[in-house]
């Protein structure tokens, strides 16, 4: 009786242990092999790789400065060009001005002036045009800057304590090019439409 007893608790311990590790068939969340089976499966995966060409690189280029009938005419040629836009802008000079801002009317200004001749200072003008710096006092206009400040310091020392150095900004009769779009197609129209001599360069930020 006894060994019976021990046969039939020894086959409820095989059947429990088969049932709780799903080796019957019955696959339970969280158990062997149906934890395995949701695993992802590293045979079925594959890496896609970005498409580098639908992206195009872009680019900026500006071209010159030149005549401002050249520019017109070569924004005509690259116009044509698909993949790209072309803006023309005139091309700017900074001068720097060392003068006395404006007086109260030509008697002050008049008045200063003379006071300029005594210390030393004989290379002036008094504006008399209409406008804003009406009256002001013009001592010099550079292009370059060093040399602006040379004169301040210059008139500093000789006592001219109310003179000030500005930059203007002046057009001239220069133009330039400025090409964008897609980095082969401005490539390919800059070197199709201008001449080899021409100067080119990345767009400023």
């Amino acid at each position: 009786m006894a060994r019976a007893i021990f046969v039939i608790l020894l086959l409820a311990n095989v059947l429990f242990f088969a049932w709780a590790g799903n080796y019957l068939g019955r696959e339970e969340e969280g158990h062997e092999p149906g934890r395995l089976k949701a695993q992802l499966q590293a045979d079925r995966l594959a890496v896609v790789a970005r498409d580098a060409a639908a992206v195009p690189a872009l680019a900026c280029r500006r071209a010159g400065p030149m005549a401002p009938a050249d520019a017109e005419r070569f924004k005509t040629a690259l116009a044509a060009v698909a993949g790209i836009k072309v803006a023309i802008s005139a091309v700017e000079e900074t001068s720097y001005w060392v003068y006395i801002p404006p007086l109260g009317d030509k008697n002050a200004a008049d008045k200063k002036a003379a006071e300029l001749k005594k210390m030393g200072v004989s290379d002036y003008l008094v504006v008399s045009e209409a406008g804003p710096y009406r009256n002001a006092i013009s001592l010099g206009s550079f292009s370059n800057e060093e040399t602006a400040k040379d004169l301040f310091d210059r008139l500093a020392k000789k006592g001219v304590r109310s003179a000030r150095i500005d930059p203007r900004q002046r057009p001239t009769d220069k133009a330039l090019l400025e090409v964008r779009g897609e980095a082969a197609a401005v490539a390919k129209g800059l070197a199709d439409a201008l001449p080899a001599t021409t100067t080119v360069a990345d767009c400023p930020n």
